[in-house]
């Protein structure tokens, strides 16, 4: 969903731009309008569609916090006001947690606590985010807070679709791996899901961002020089140049498509999907993680082909000017 909300995000920028509360208010009637269809049709899979709106909305709201628009405290009273309004008339379960997949209307109102909460003890948190060991600790893992939110949700899924895999081959009577979510022994086998959880994202993380920040990688387009020297290689070169990531000792990879992109991020979206959709089912990890895979798979760069640099005069015709 991260990733789709990116991809939104000219789009939204641009409503905020031009109607800001118009902007927030009609991603708030969606996230009621698909609540209210939902539970008067019955059909939960419904639900699904606030996937999008609830976390639209959500993102709306950075661009109010960007904009420097901190609201009252008030607003947030009035939005557990009405978290607890919509408990108690049956439209939302009093744990939050069971209106998360899929994300109903108190999810979006409390983000709206979270926004003004936040936008009240951001001077504070700032001044201690300058303290020496707390920025220190912010680097490291802001280093890797985008692999590690990247790769979390495929390593959880594997890990869960092993024990999937594993439970059947368990003797008669020796429990489930995989408890029924808010049970006693759900909750109970909580603090060891996640330190298995938290070791096996480590592992990958540890991996992947060595990957990541391997040498000789940089911006498209950039071994082509900068200033006077690249404007003088203006034309096919510097246009093969663009479409090319290249850096000393490593090859050229040819730019991701905007298609090829758009079904890398559709194909890892729904993979996620089948697997909320049907929770506990072996066959729907299965499919969401095939569908994972080939997500992953479509966004690894060719190999492009390499063109002949544009060669420069060595005797240019001297200028009239002097």
């Amino acid at each position: 969903m991260y990733v789709l909300c990116s991809a939104c995000v000219p789009l939204a920028l641009r409503a905020h731009e031009r109607a800001p509360r118009c902007a927030l208010a009609m991603l708030g009637g969606a996230v009621l309008l698909v609540d209210g269809v939902r539970f008067a049709t019955g059909i939960d899979a419904l639900g699904f569609a606030n996937l999008l709106f609830v976390w639209l909305f959500v993102q709306q709201l950075g661009f109010w916090l960007a904009d420097g628009r901190a609201p009252k405290l008030r607003l947030a009273g009035w939005a557990v006001a009405g978290i607890v309004a919509l408990m108690l008339i049956g439209a939302s379960p009093v744990n939050l947690f069971e209106a998360l997949n899929p994300p109903t209307a108190p999810l979006a109102l409390l983000g709206v606590v979270q926004f003004a909460v936040f936008a009240r003890l951001r001077p504070r948190l700032a001044q201690w985010a300058e303290l020496p060991r707390v920025r220190t600790a912010s680097d490291v893992i802001n280093g890797t807070a985008m692999t590690i939110y990247s790769w979390h949700m495929p390593v959880v899924v594997l890990l869960a679709g092993v024990l999937l895999g594993v439970e059947p081959l368990l003797a008669e009577g020796a429990g489930t791996l995989l408890p029924v979510p808010l049970s006693a022994e759900w909750w109970a086998s909580r603090p060891l899901w996640l330190v298995a959880a938290g070791l096996a994202v480590a592992g990958v993380v540890a991996l992947v961002a060595r990957l990541e920040r391997r040498p000789g990688t940089v911006a498209a387009g950039s071994a082509s020089g900068s200033g006077a020297g690249s404007r003088a290689d203006s034309g096919a070169g510097s246009r093969a140049d663009s479409a090319t990531i290249a850096g000393p000792g490593t090859r050229d990879f040819a730019a991701l498509s905007t298609g090829r992109a758009t079904l890398a991020v559709l194909s890892g979206a729904g993979g996620v999907l089948v697997i909320l959709a049907a929770t506990g089912a072996l066959w729907a990890w299965l499919v969401g993680v095939l569908m994972l895979w080939i997500a992953i798979q479509m966004t690894r760069p060719e190999p492009a082909a390499r063109s002949l640099p544009v060669r420069q005069n060595a005797n240019p015709i001297p200028s009239s000017t002097p």
